[in-house]
């Protein structure tokens, strides 16, 4: 009410929000947060898991994405990561790939209190790769975090392995951890790479001005 046009949100999962309303003392504080609830619809937890099983994910990758409340936009970029991901049969297919995995980690990442509004979608950086400028897939600017998801069709030639050593070279010279995962693994492995990153967002340290 003193900066009025300063917004503020305060993102909190429904059993915090309930055991606050519960247990903290009346105060002025507690009215304006009551006054400004604003629910954000989620899909229940059986519900999420049960359409994921159908679309042909199994067992702890199915828990981890449920586990935070799922809503539409992940659960339908895990359907369709998927999909790309089920034995592509050319090459447009194996293109795909790639892309859908992309949109369903950054949608997983986006439902993680840790690593929520963290990570951006192809994201550009200052400096020059090649005749373009540095492109990374998901990219944490502090910490400074580098996510790359490449099929492995991308290392069958000389050339492209070299390339991606650069890469990751310019990267971590610059202060980035990288973190390269297959396309295919970000539904089946989700639990591992979950854990990867959060471990890389806990020791990392946070950066200085935004590269």
């Amino acid at each position: 009410m003193q900066a009025p046009v300063v917004p503020i949100a305060i993102a909190v999962p429904t059993g915090v929000w309930d055991e606050f309303l519960t247990t903290a003392r009346d105060s002025r504080a507690k009215a304006l947060l009551r006054e400004g609830e604003l629910s954000v619809p989620a899909i229940d937890a059986a519900t999420v898991e049960r359409t994921l099983c159908e679309a042909g994910a199994m067992g702890s990758a199915v828990a981890a994405v449920a586990a935070n409340g799922a809503d539409v936009a992940l659960v339908e970029s895990a359907i369709a990561a998927l999909r790309a991901a089920a034995a592509p049969t050319n090459q447009m297919e194996y293109d795909r790939a790639p892309s859908a995995a992309e949109r369903f980690l950054i949608e997983f990442l986006e439902s993680l209190p840790e690593t929520a509004w963290r990570f951006e979608l192809n994201a550009a950086l200052n400096f020059r790769f090649g005749s373009r400028p540095a492109e990374v897939d998901l990219l944490c600017r502090s910490p400074r975090i580098a996510i790359e998801l490449d099929g492995y069709s991308h290392f069958l030639t000389a050339g492209g392995y070299r390339r991606d050593r650069t890469k990751d070279w310019e990267l971590q010279r610059r202060g980035f951890v990288v973190l390269r995962f297959l396309p295919e693994d970000v539904i089946p492995q989700s639990e591992m790479i979950r854990d990867r990153i959060l471990e890389a967002v806990t020791v990392t340290p946070l950066g200085g001005a935004n590269p």
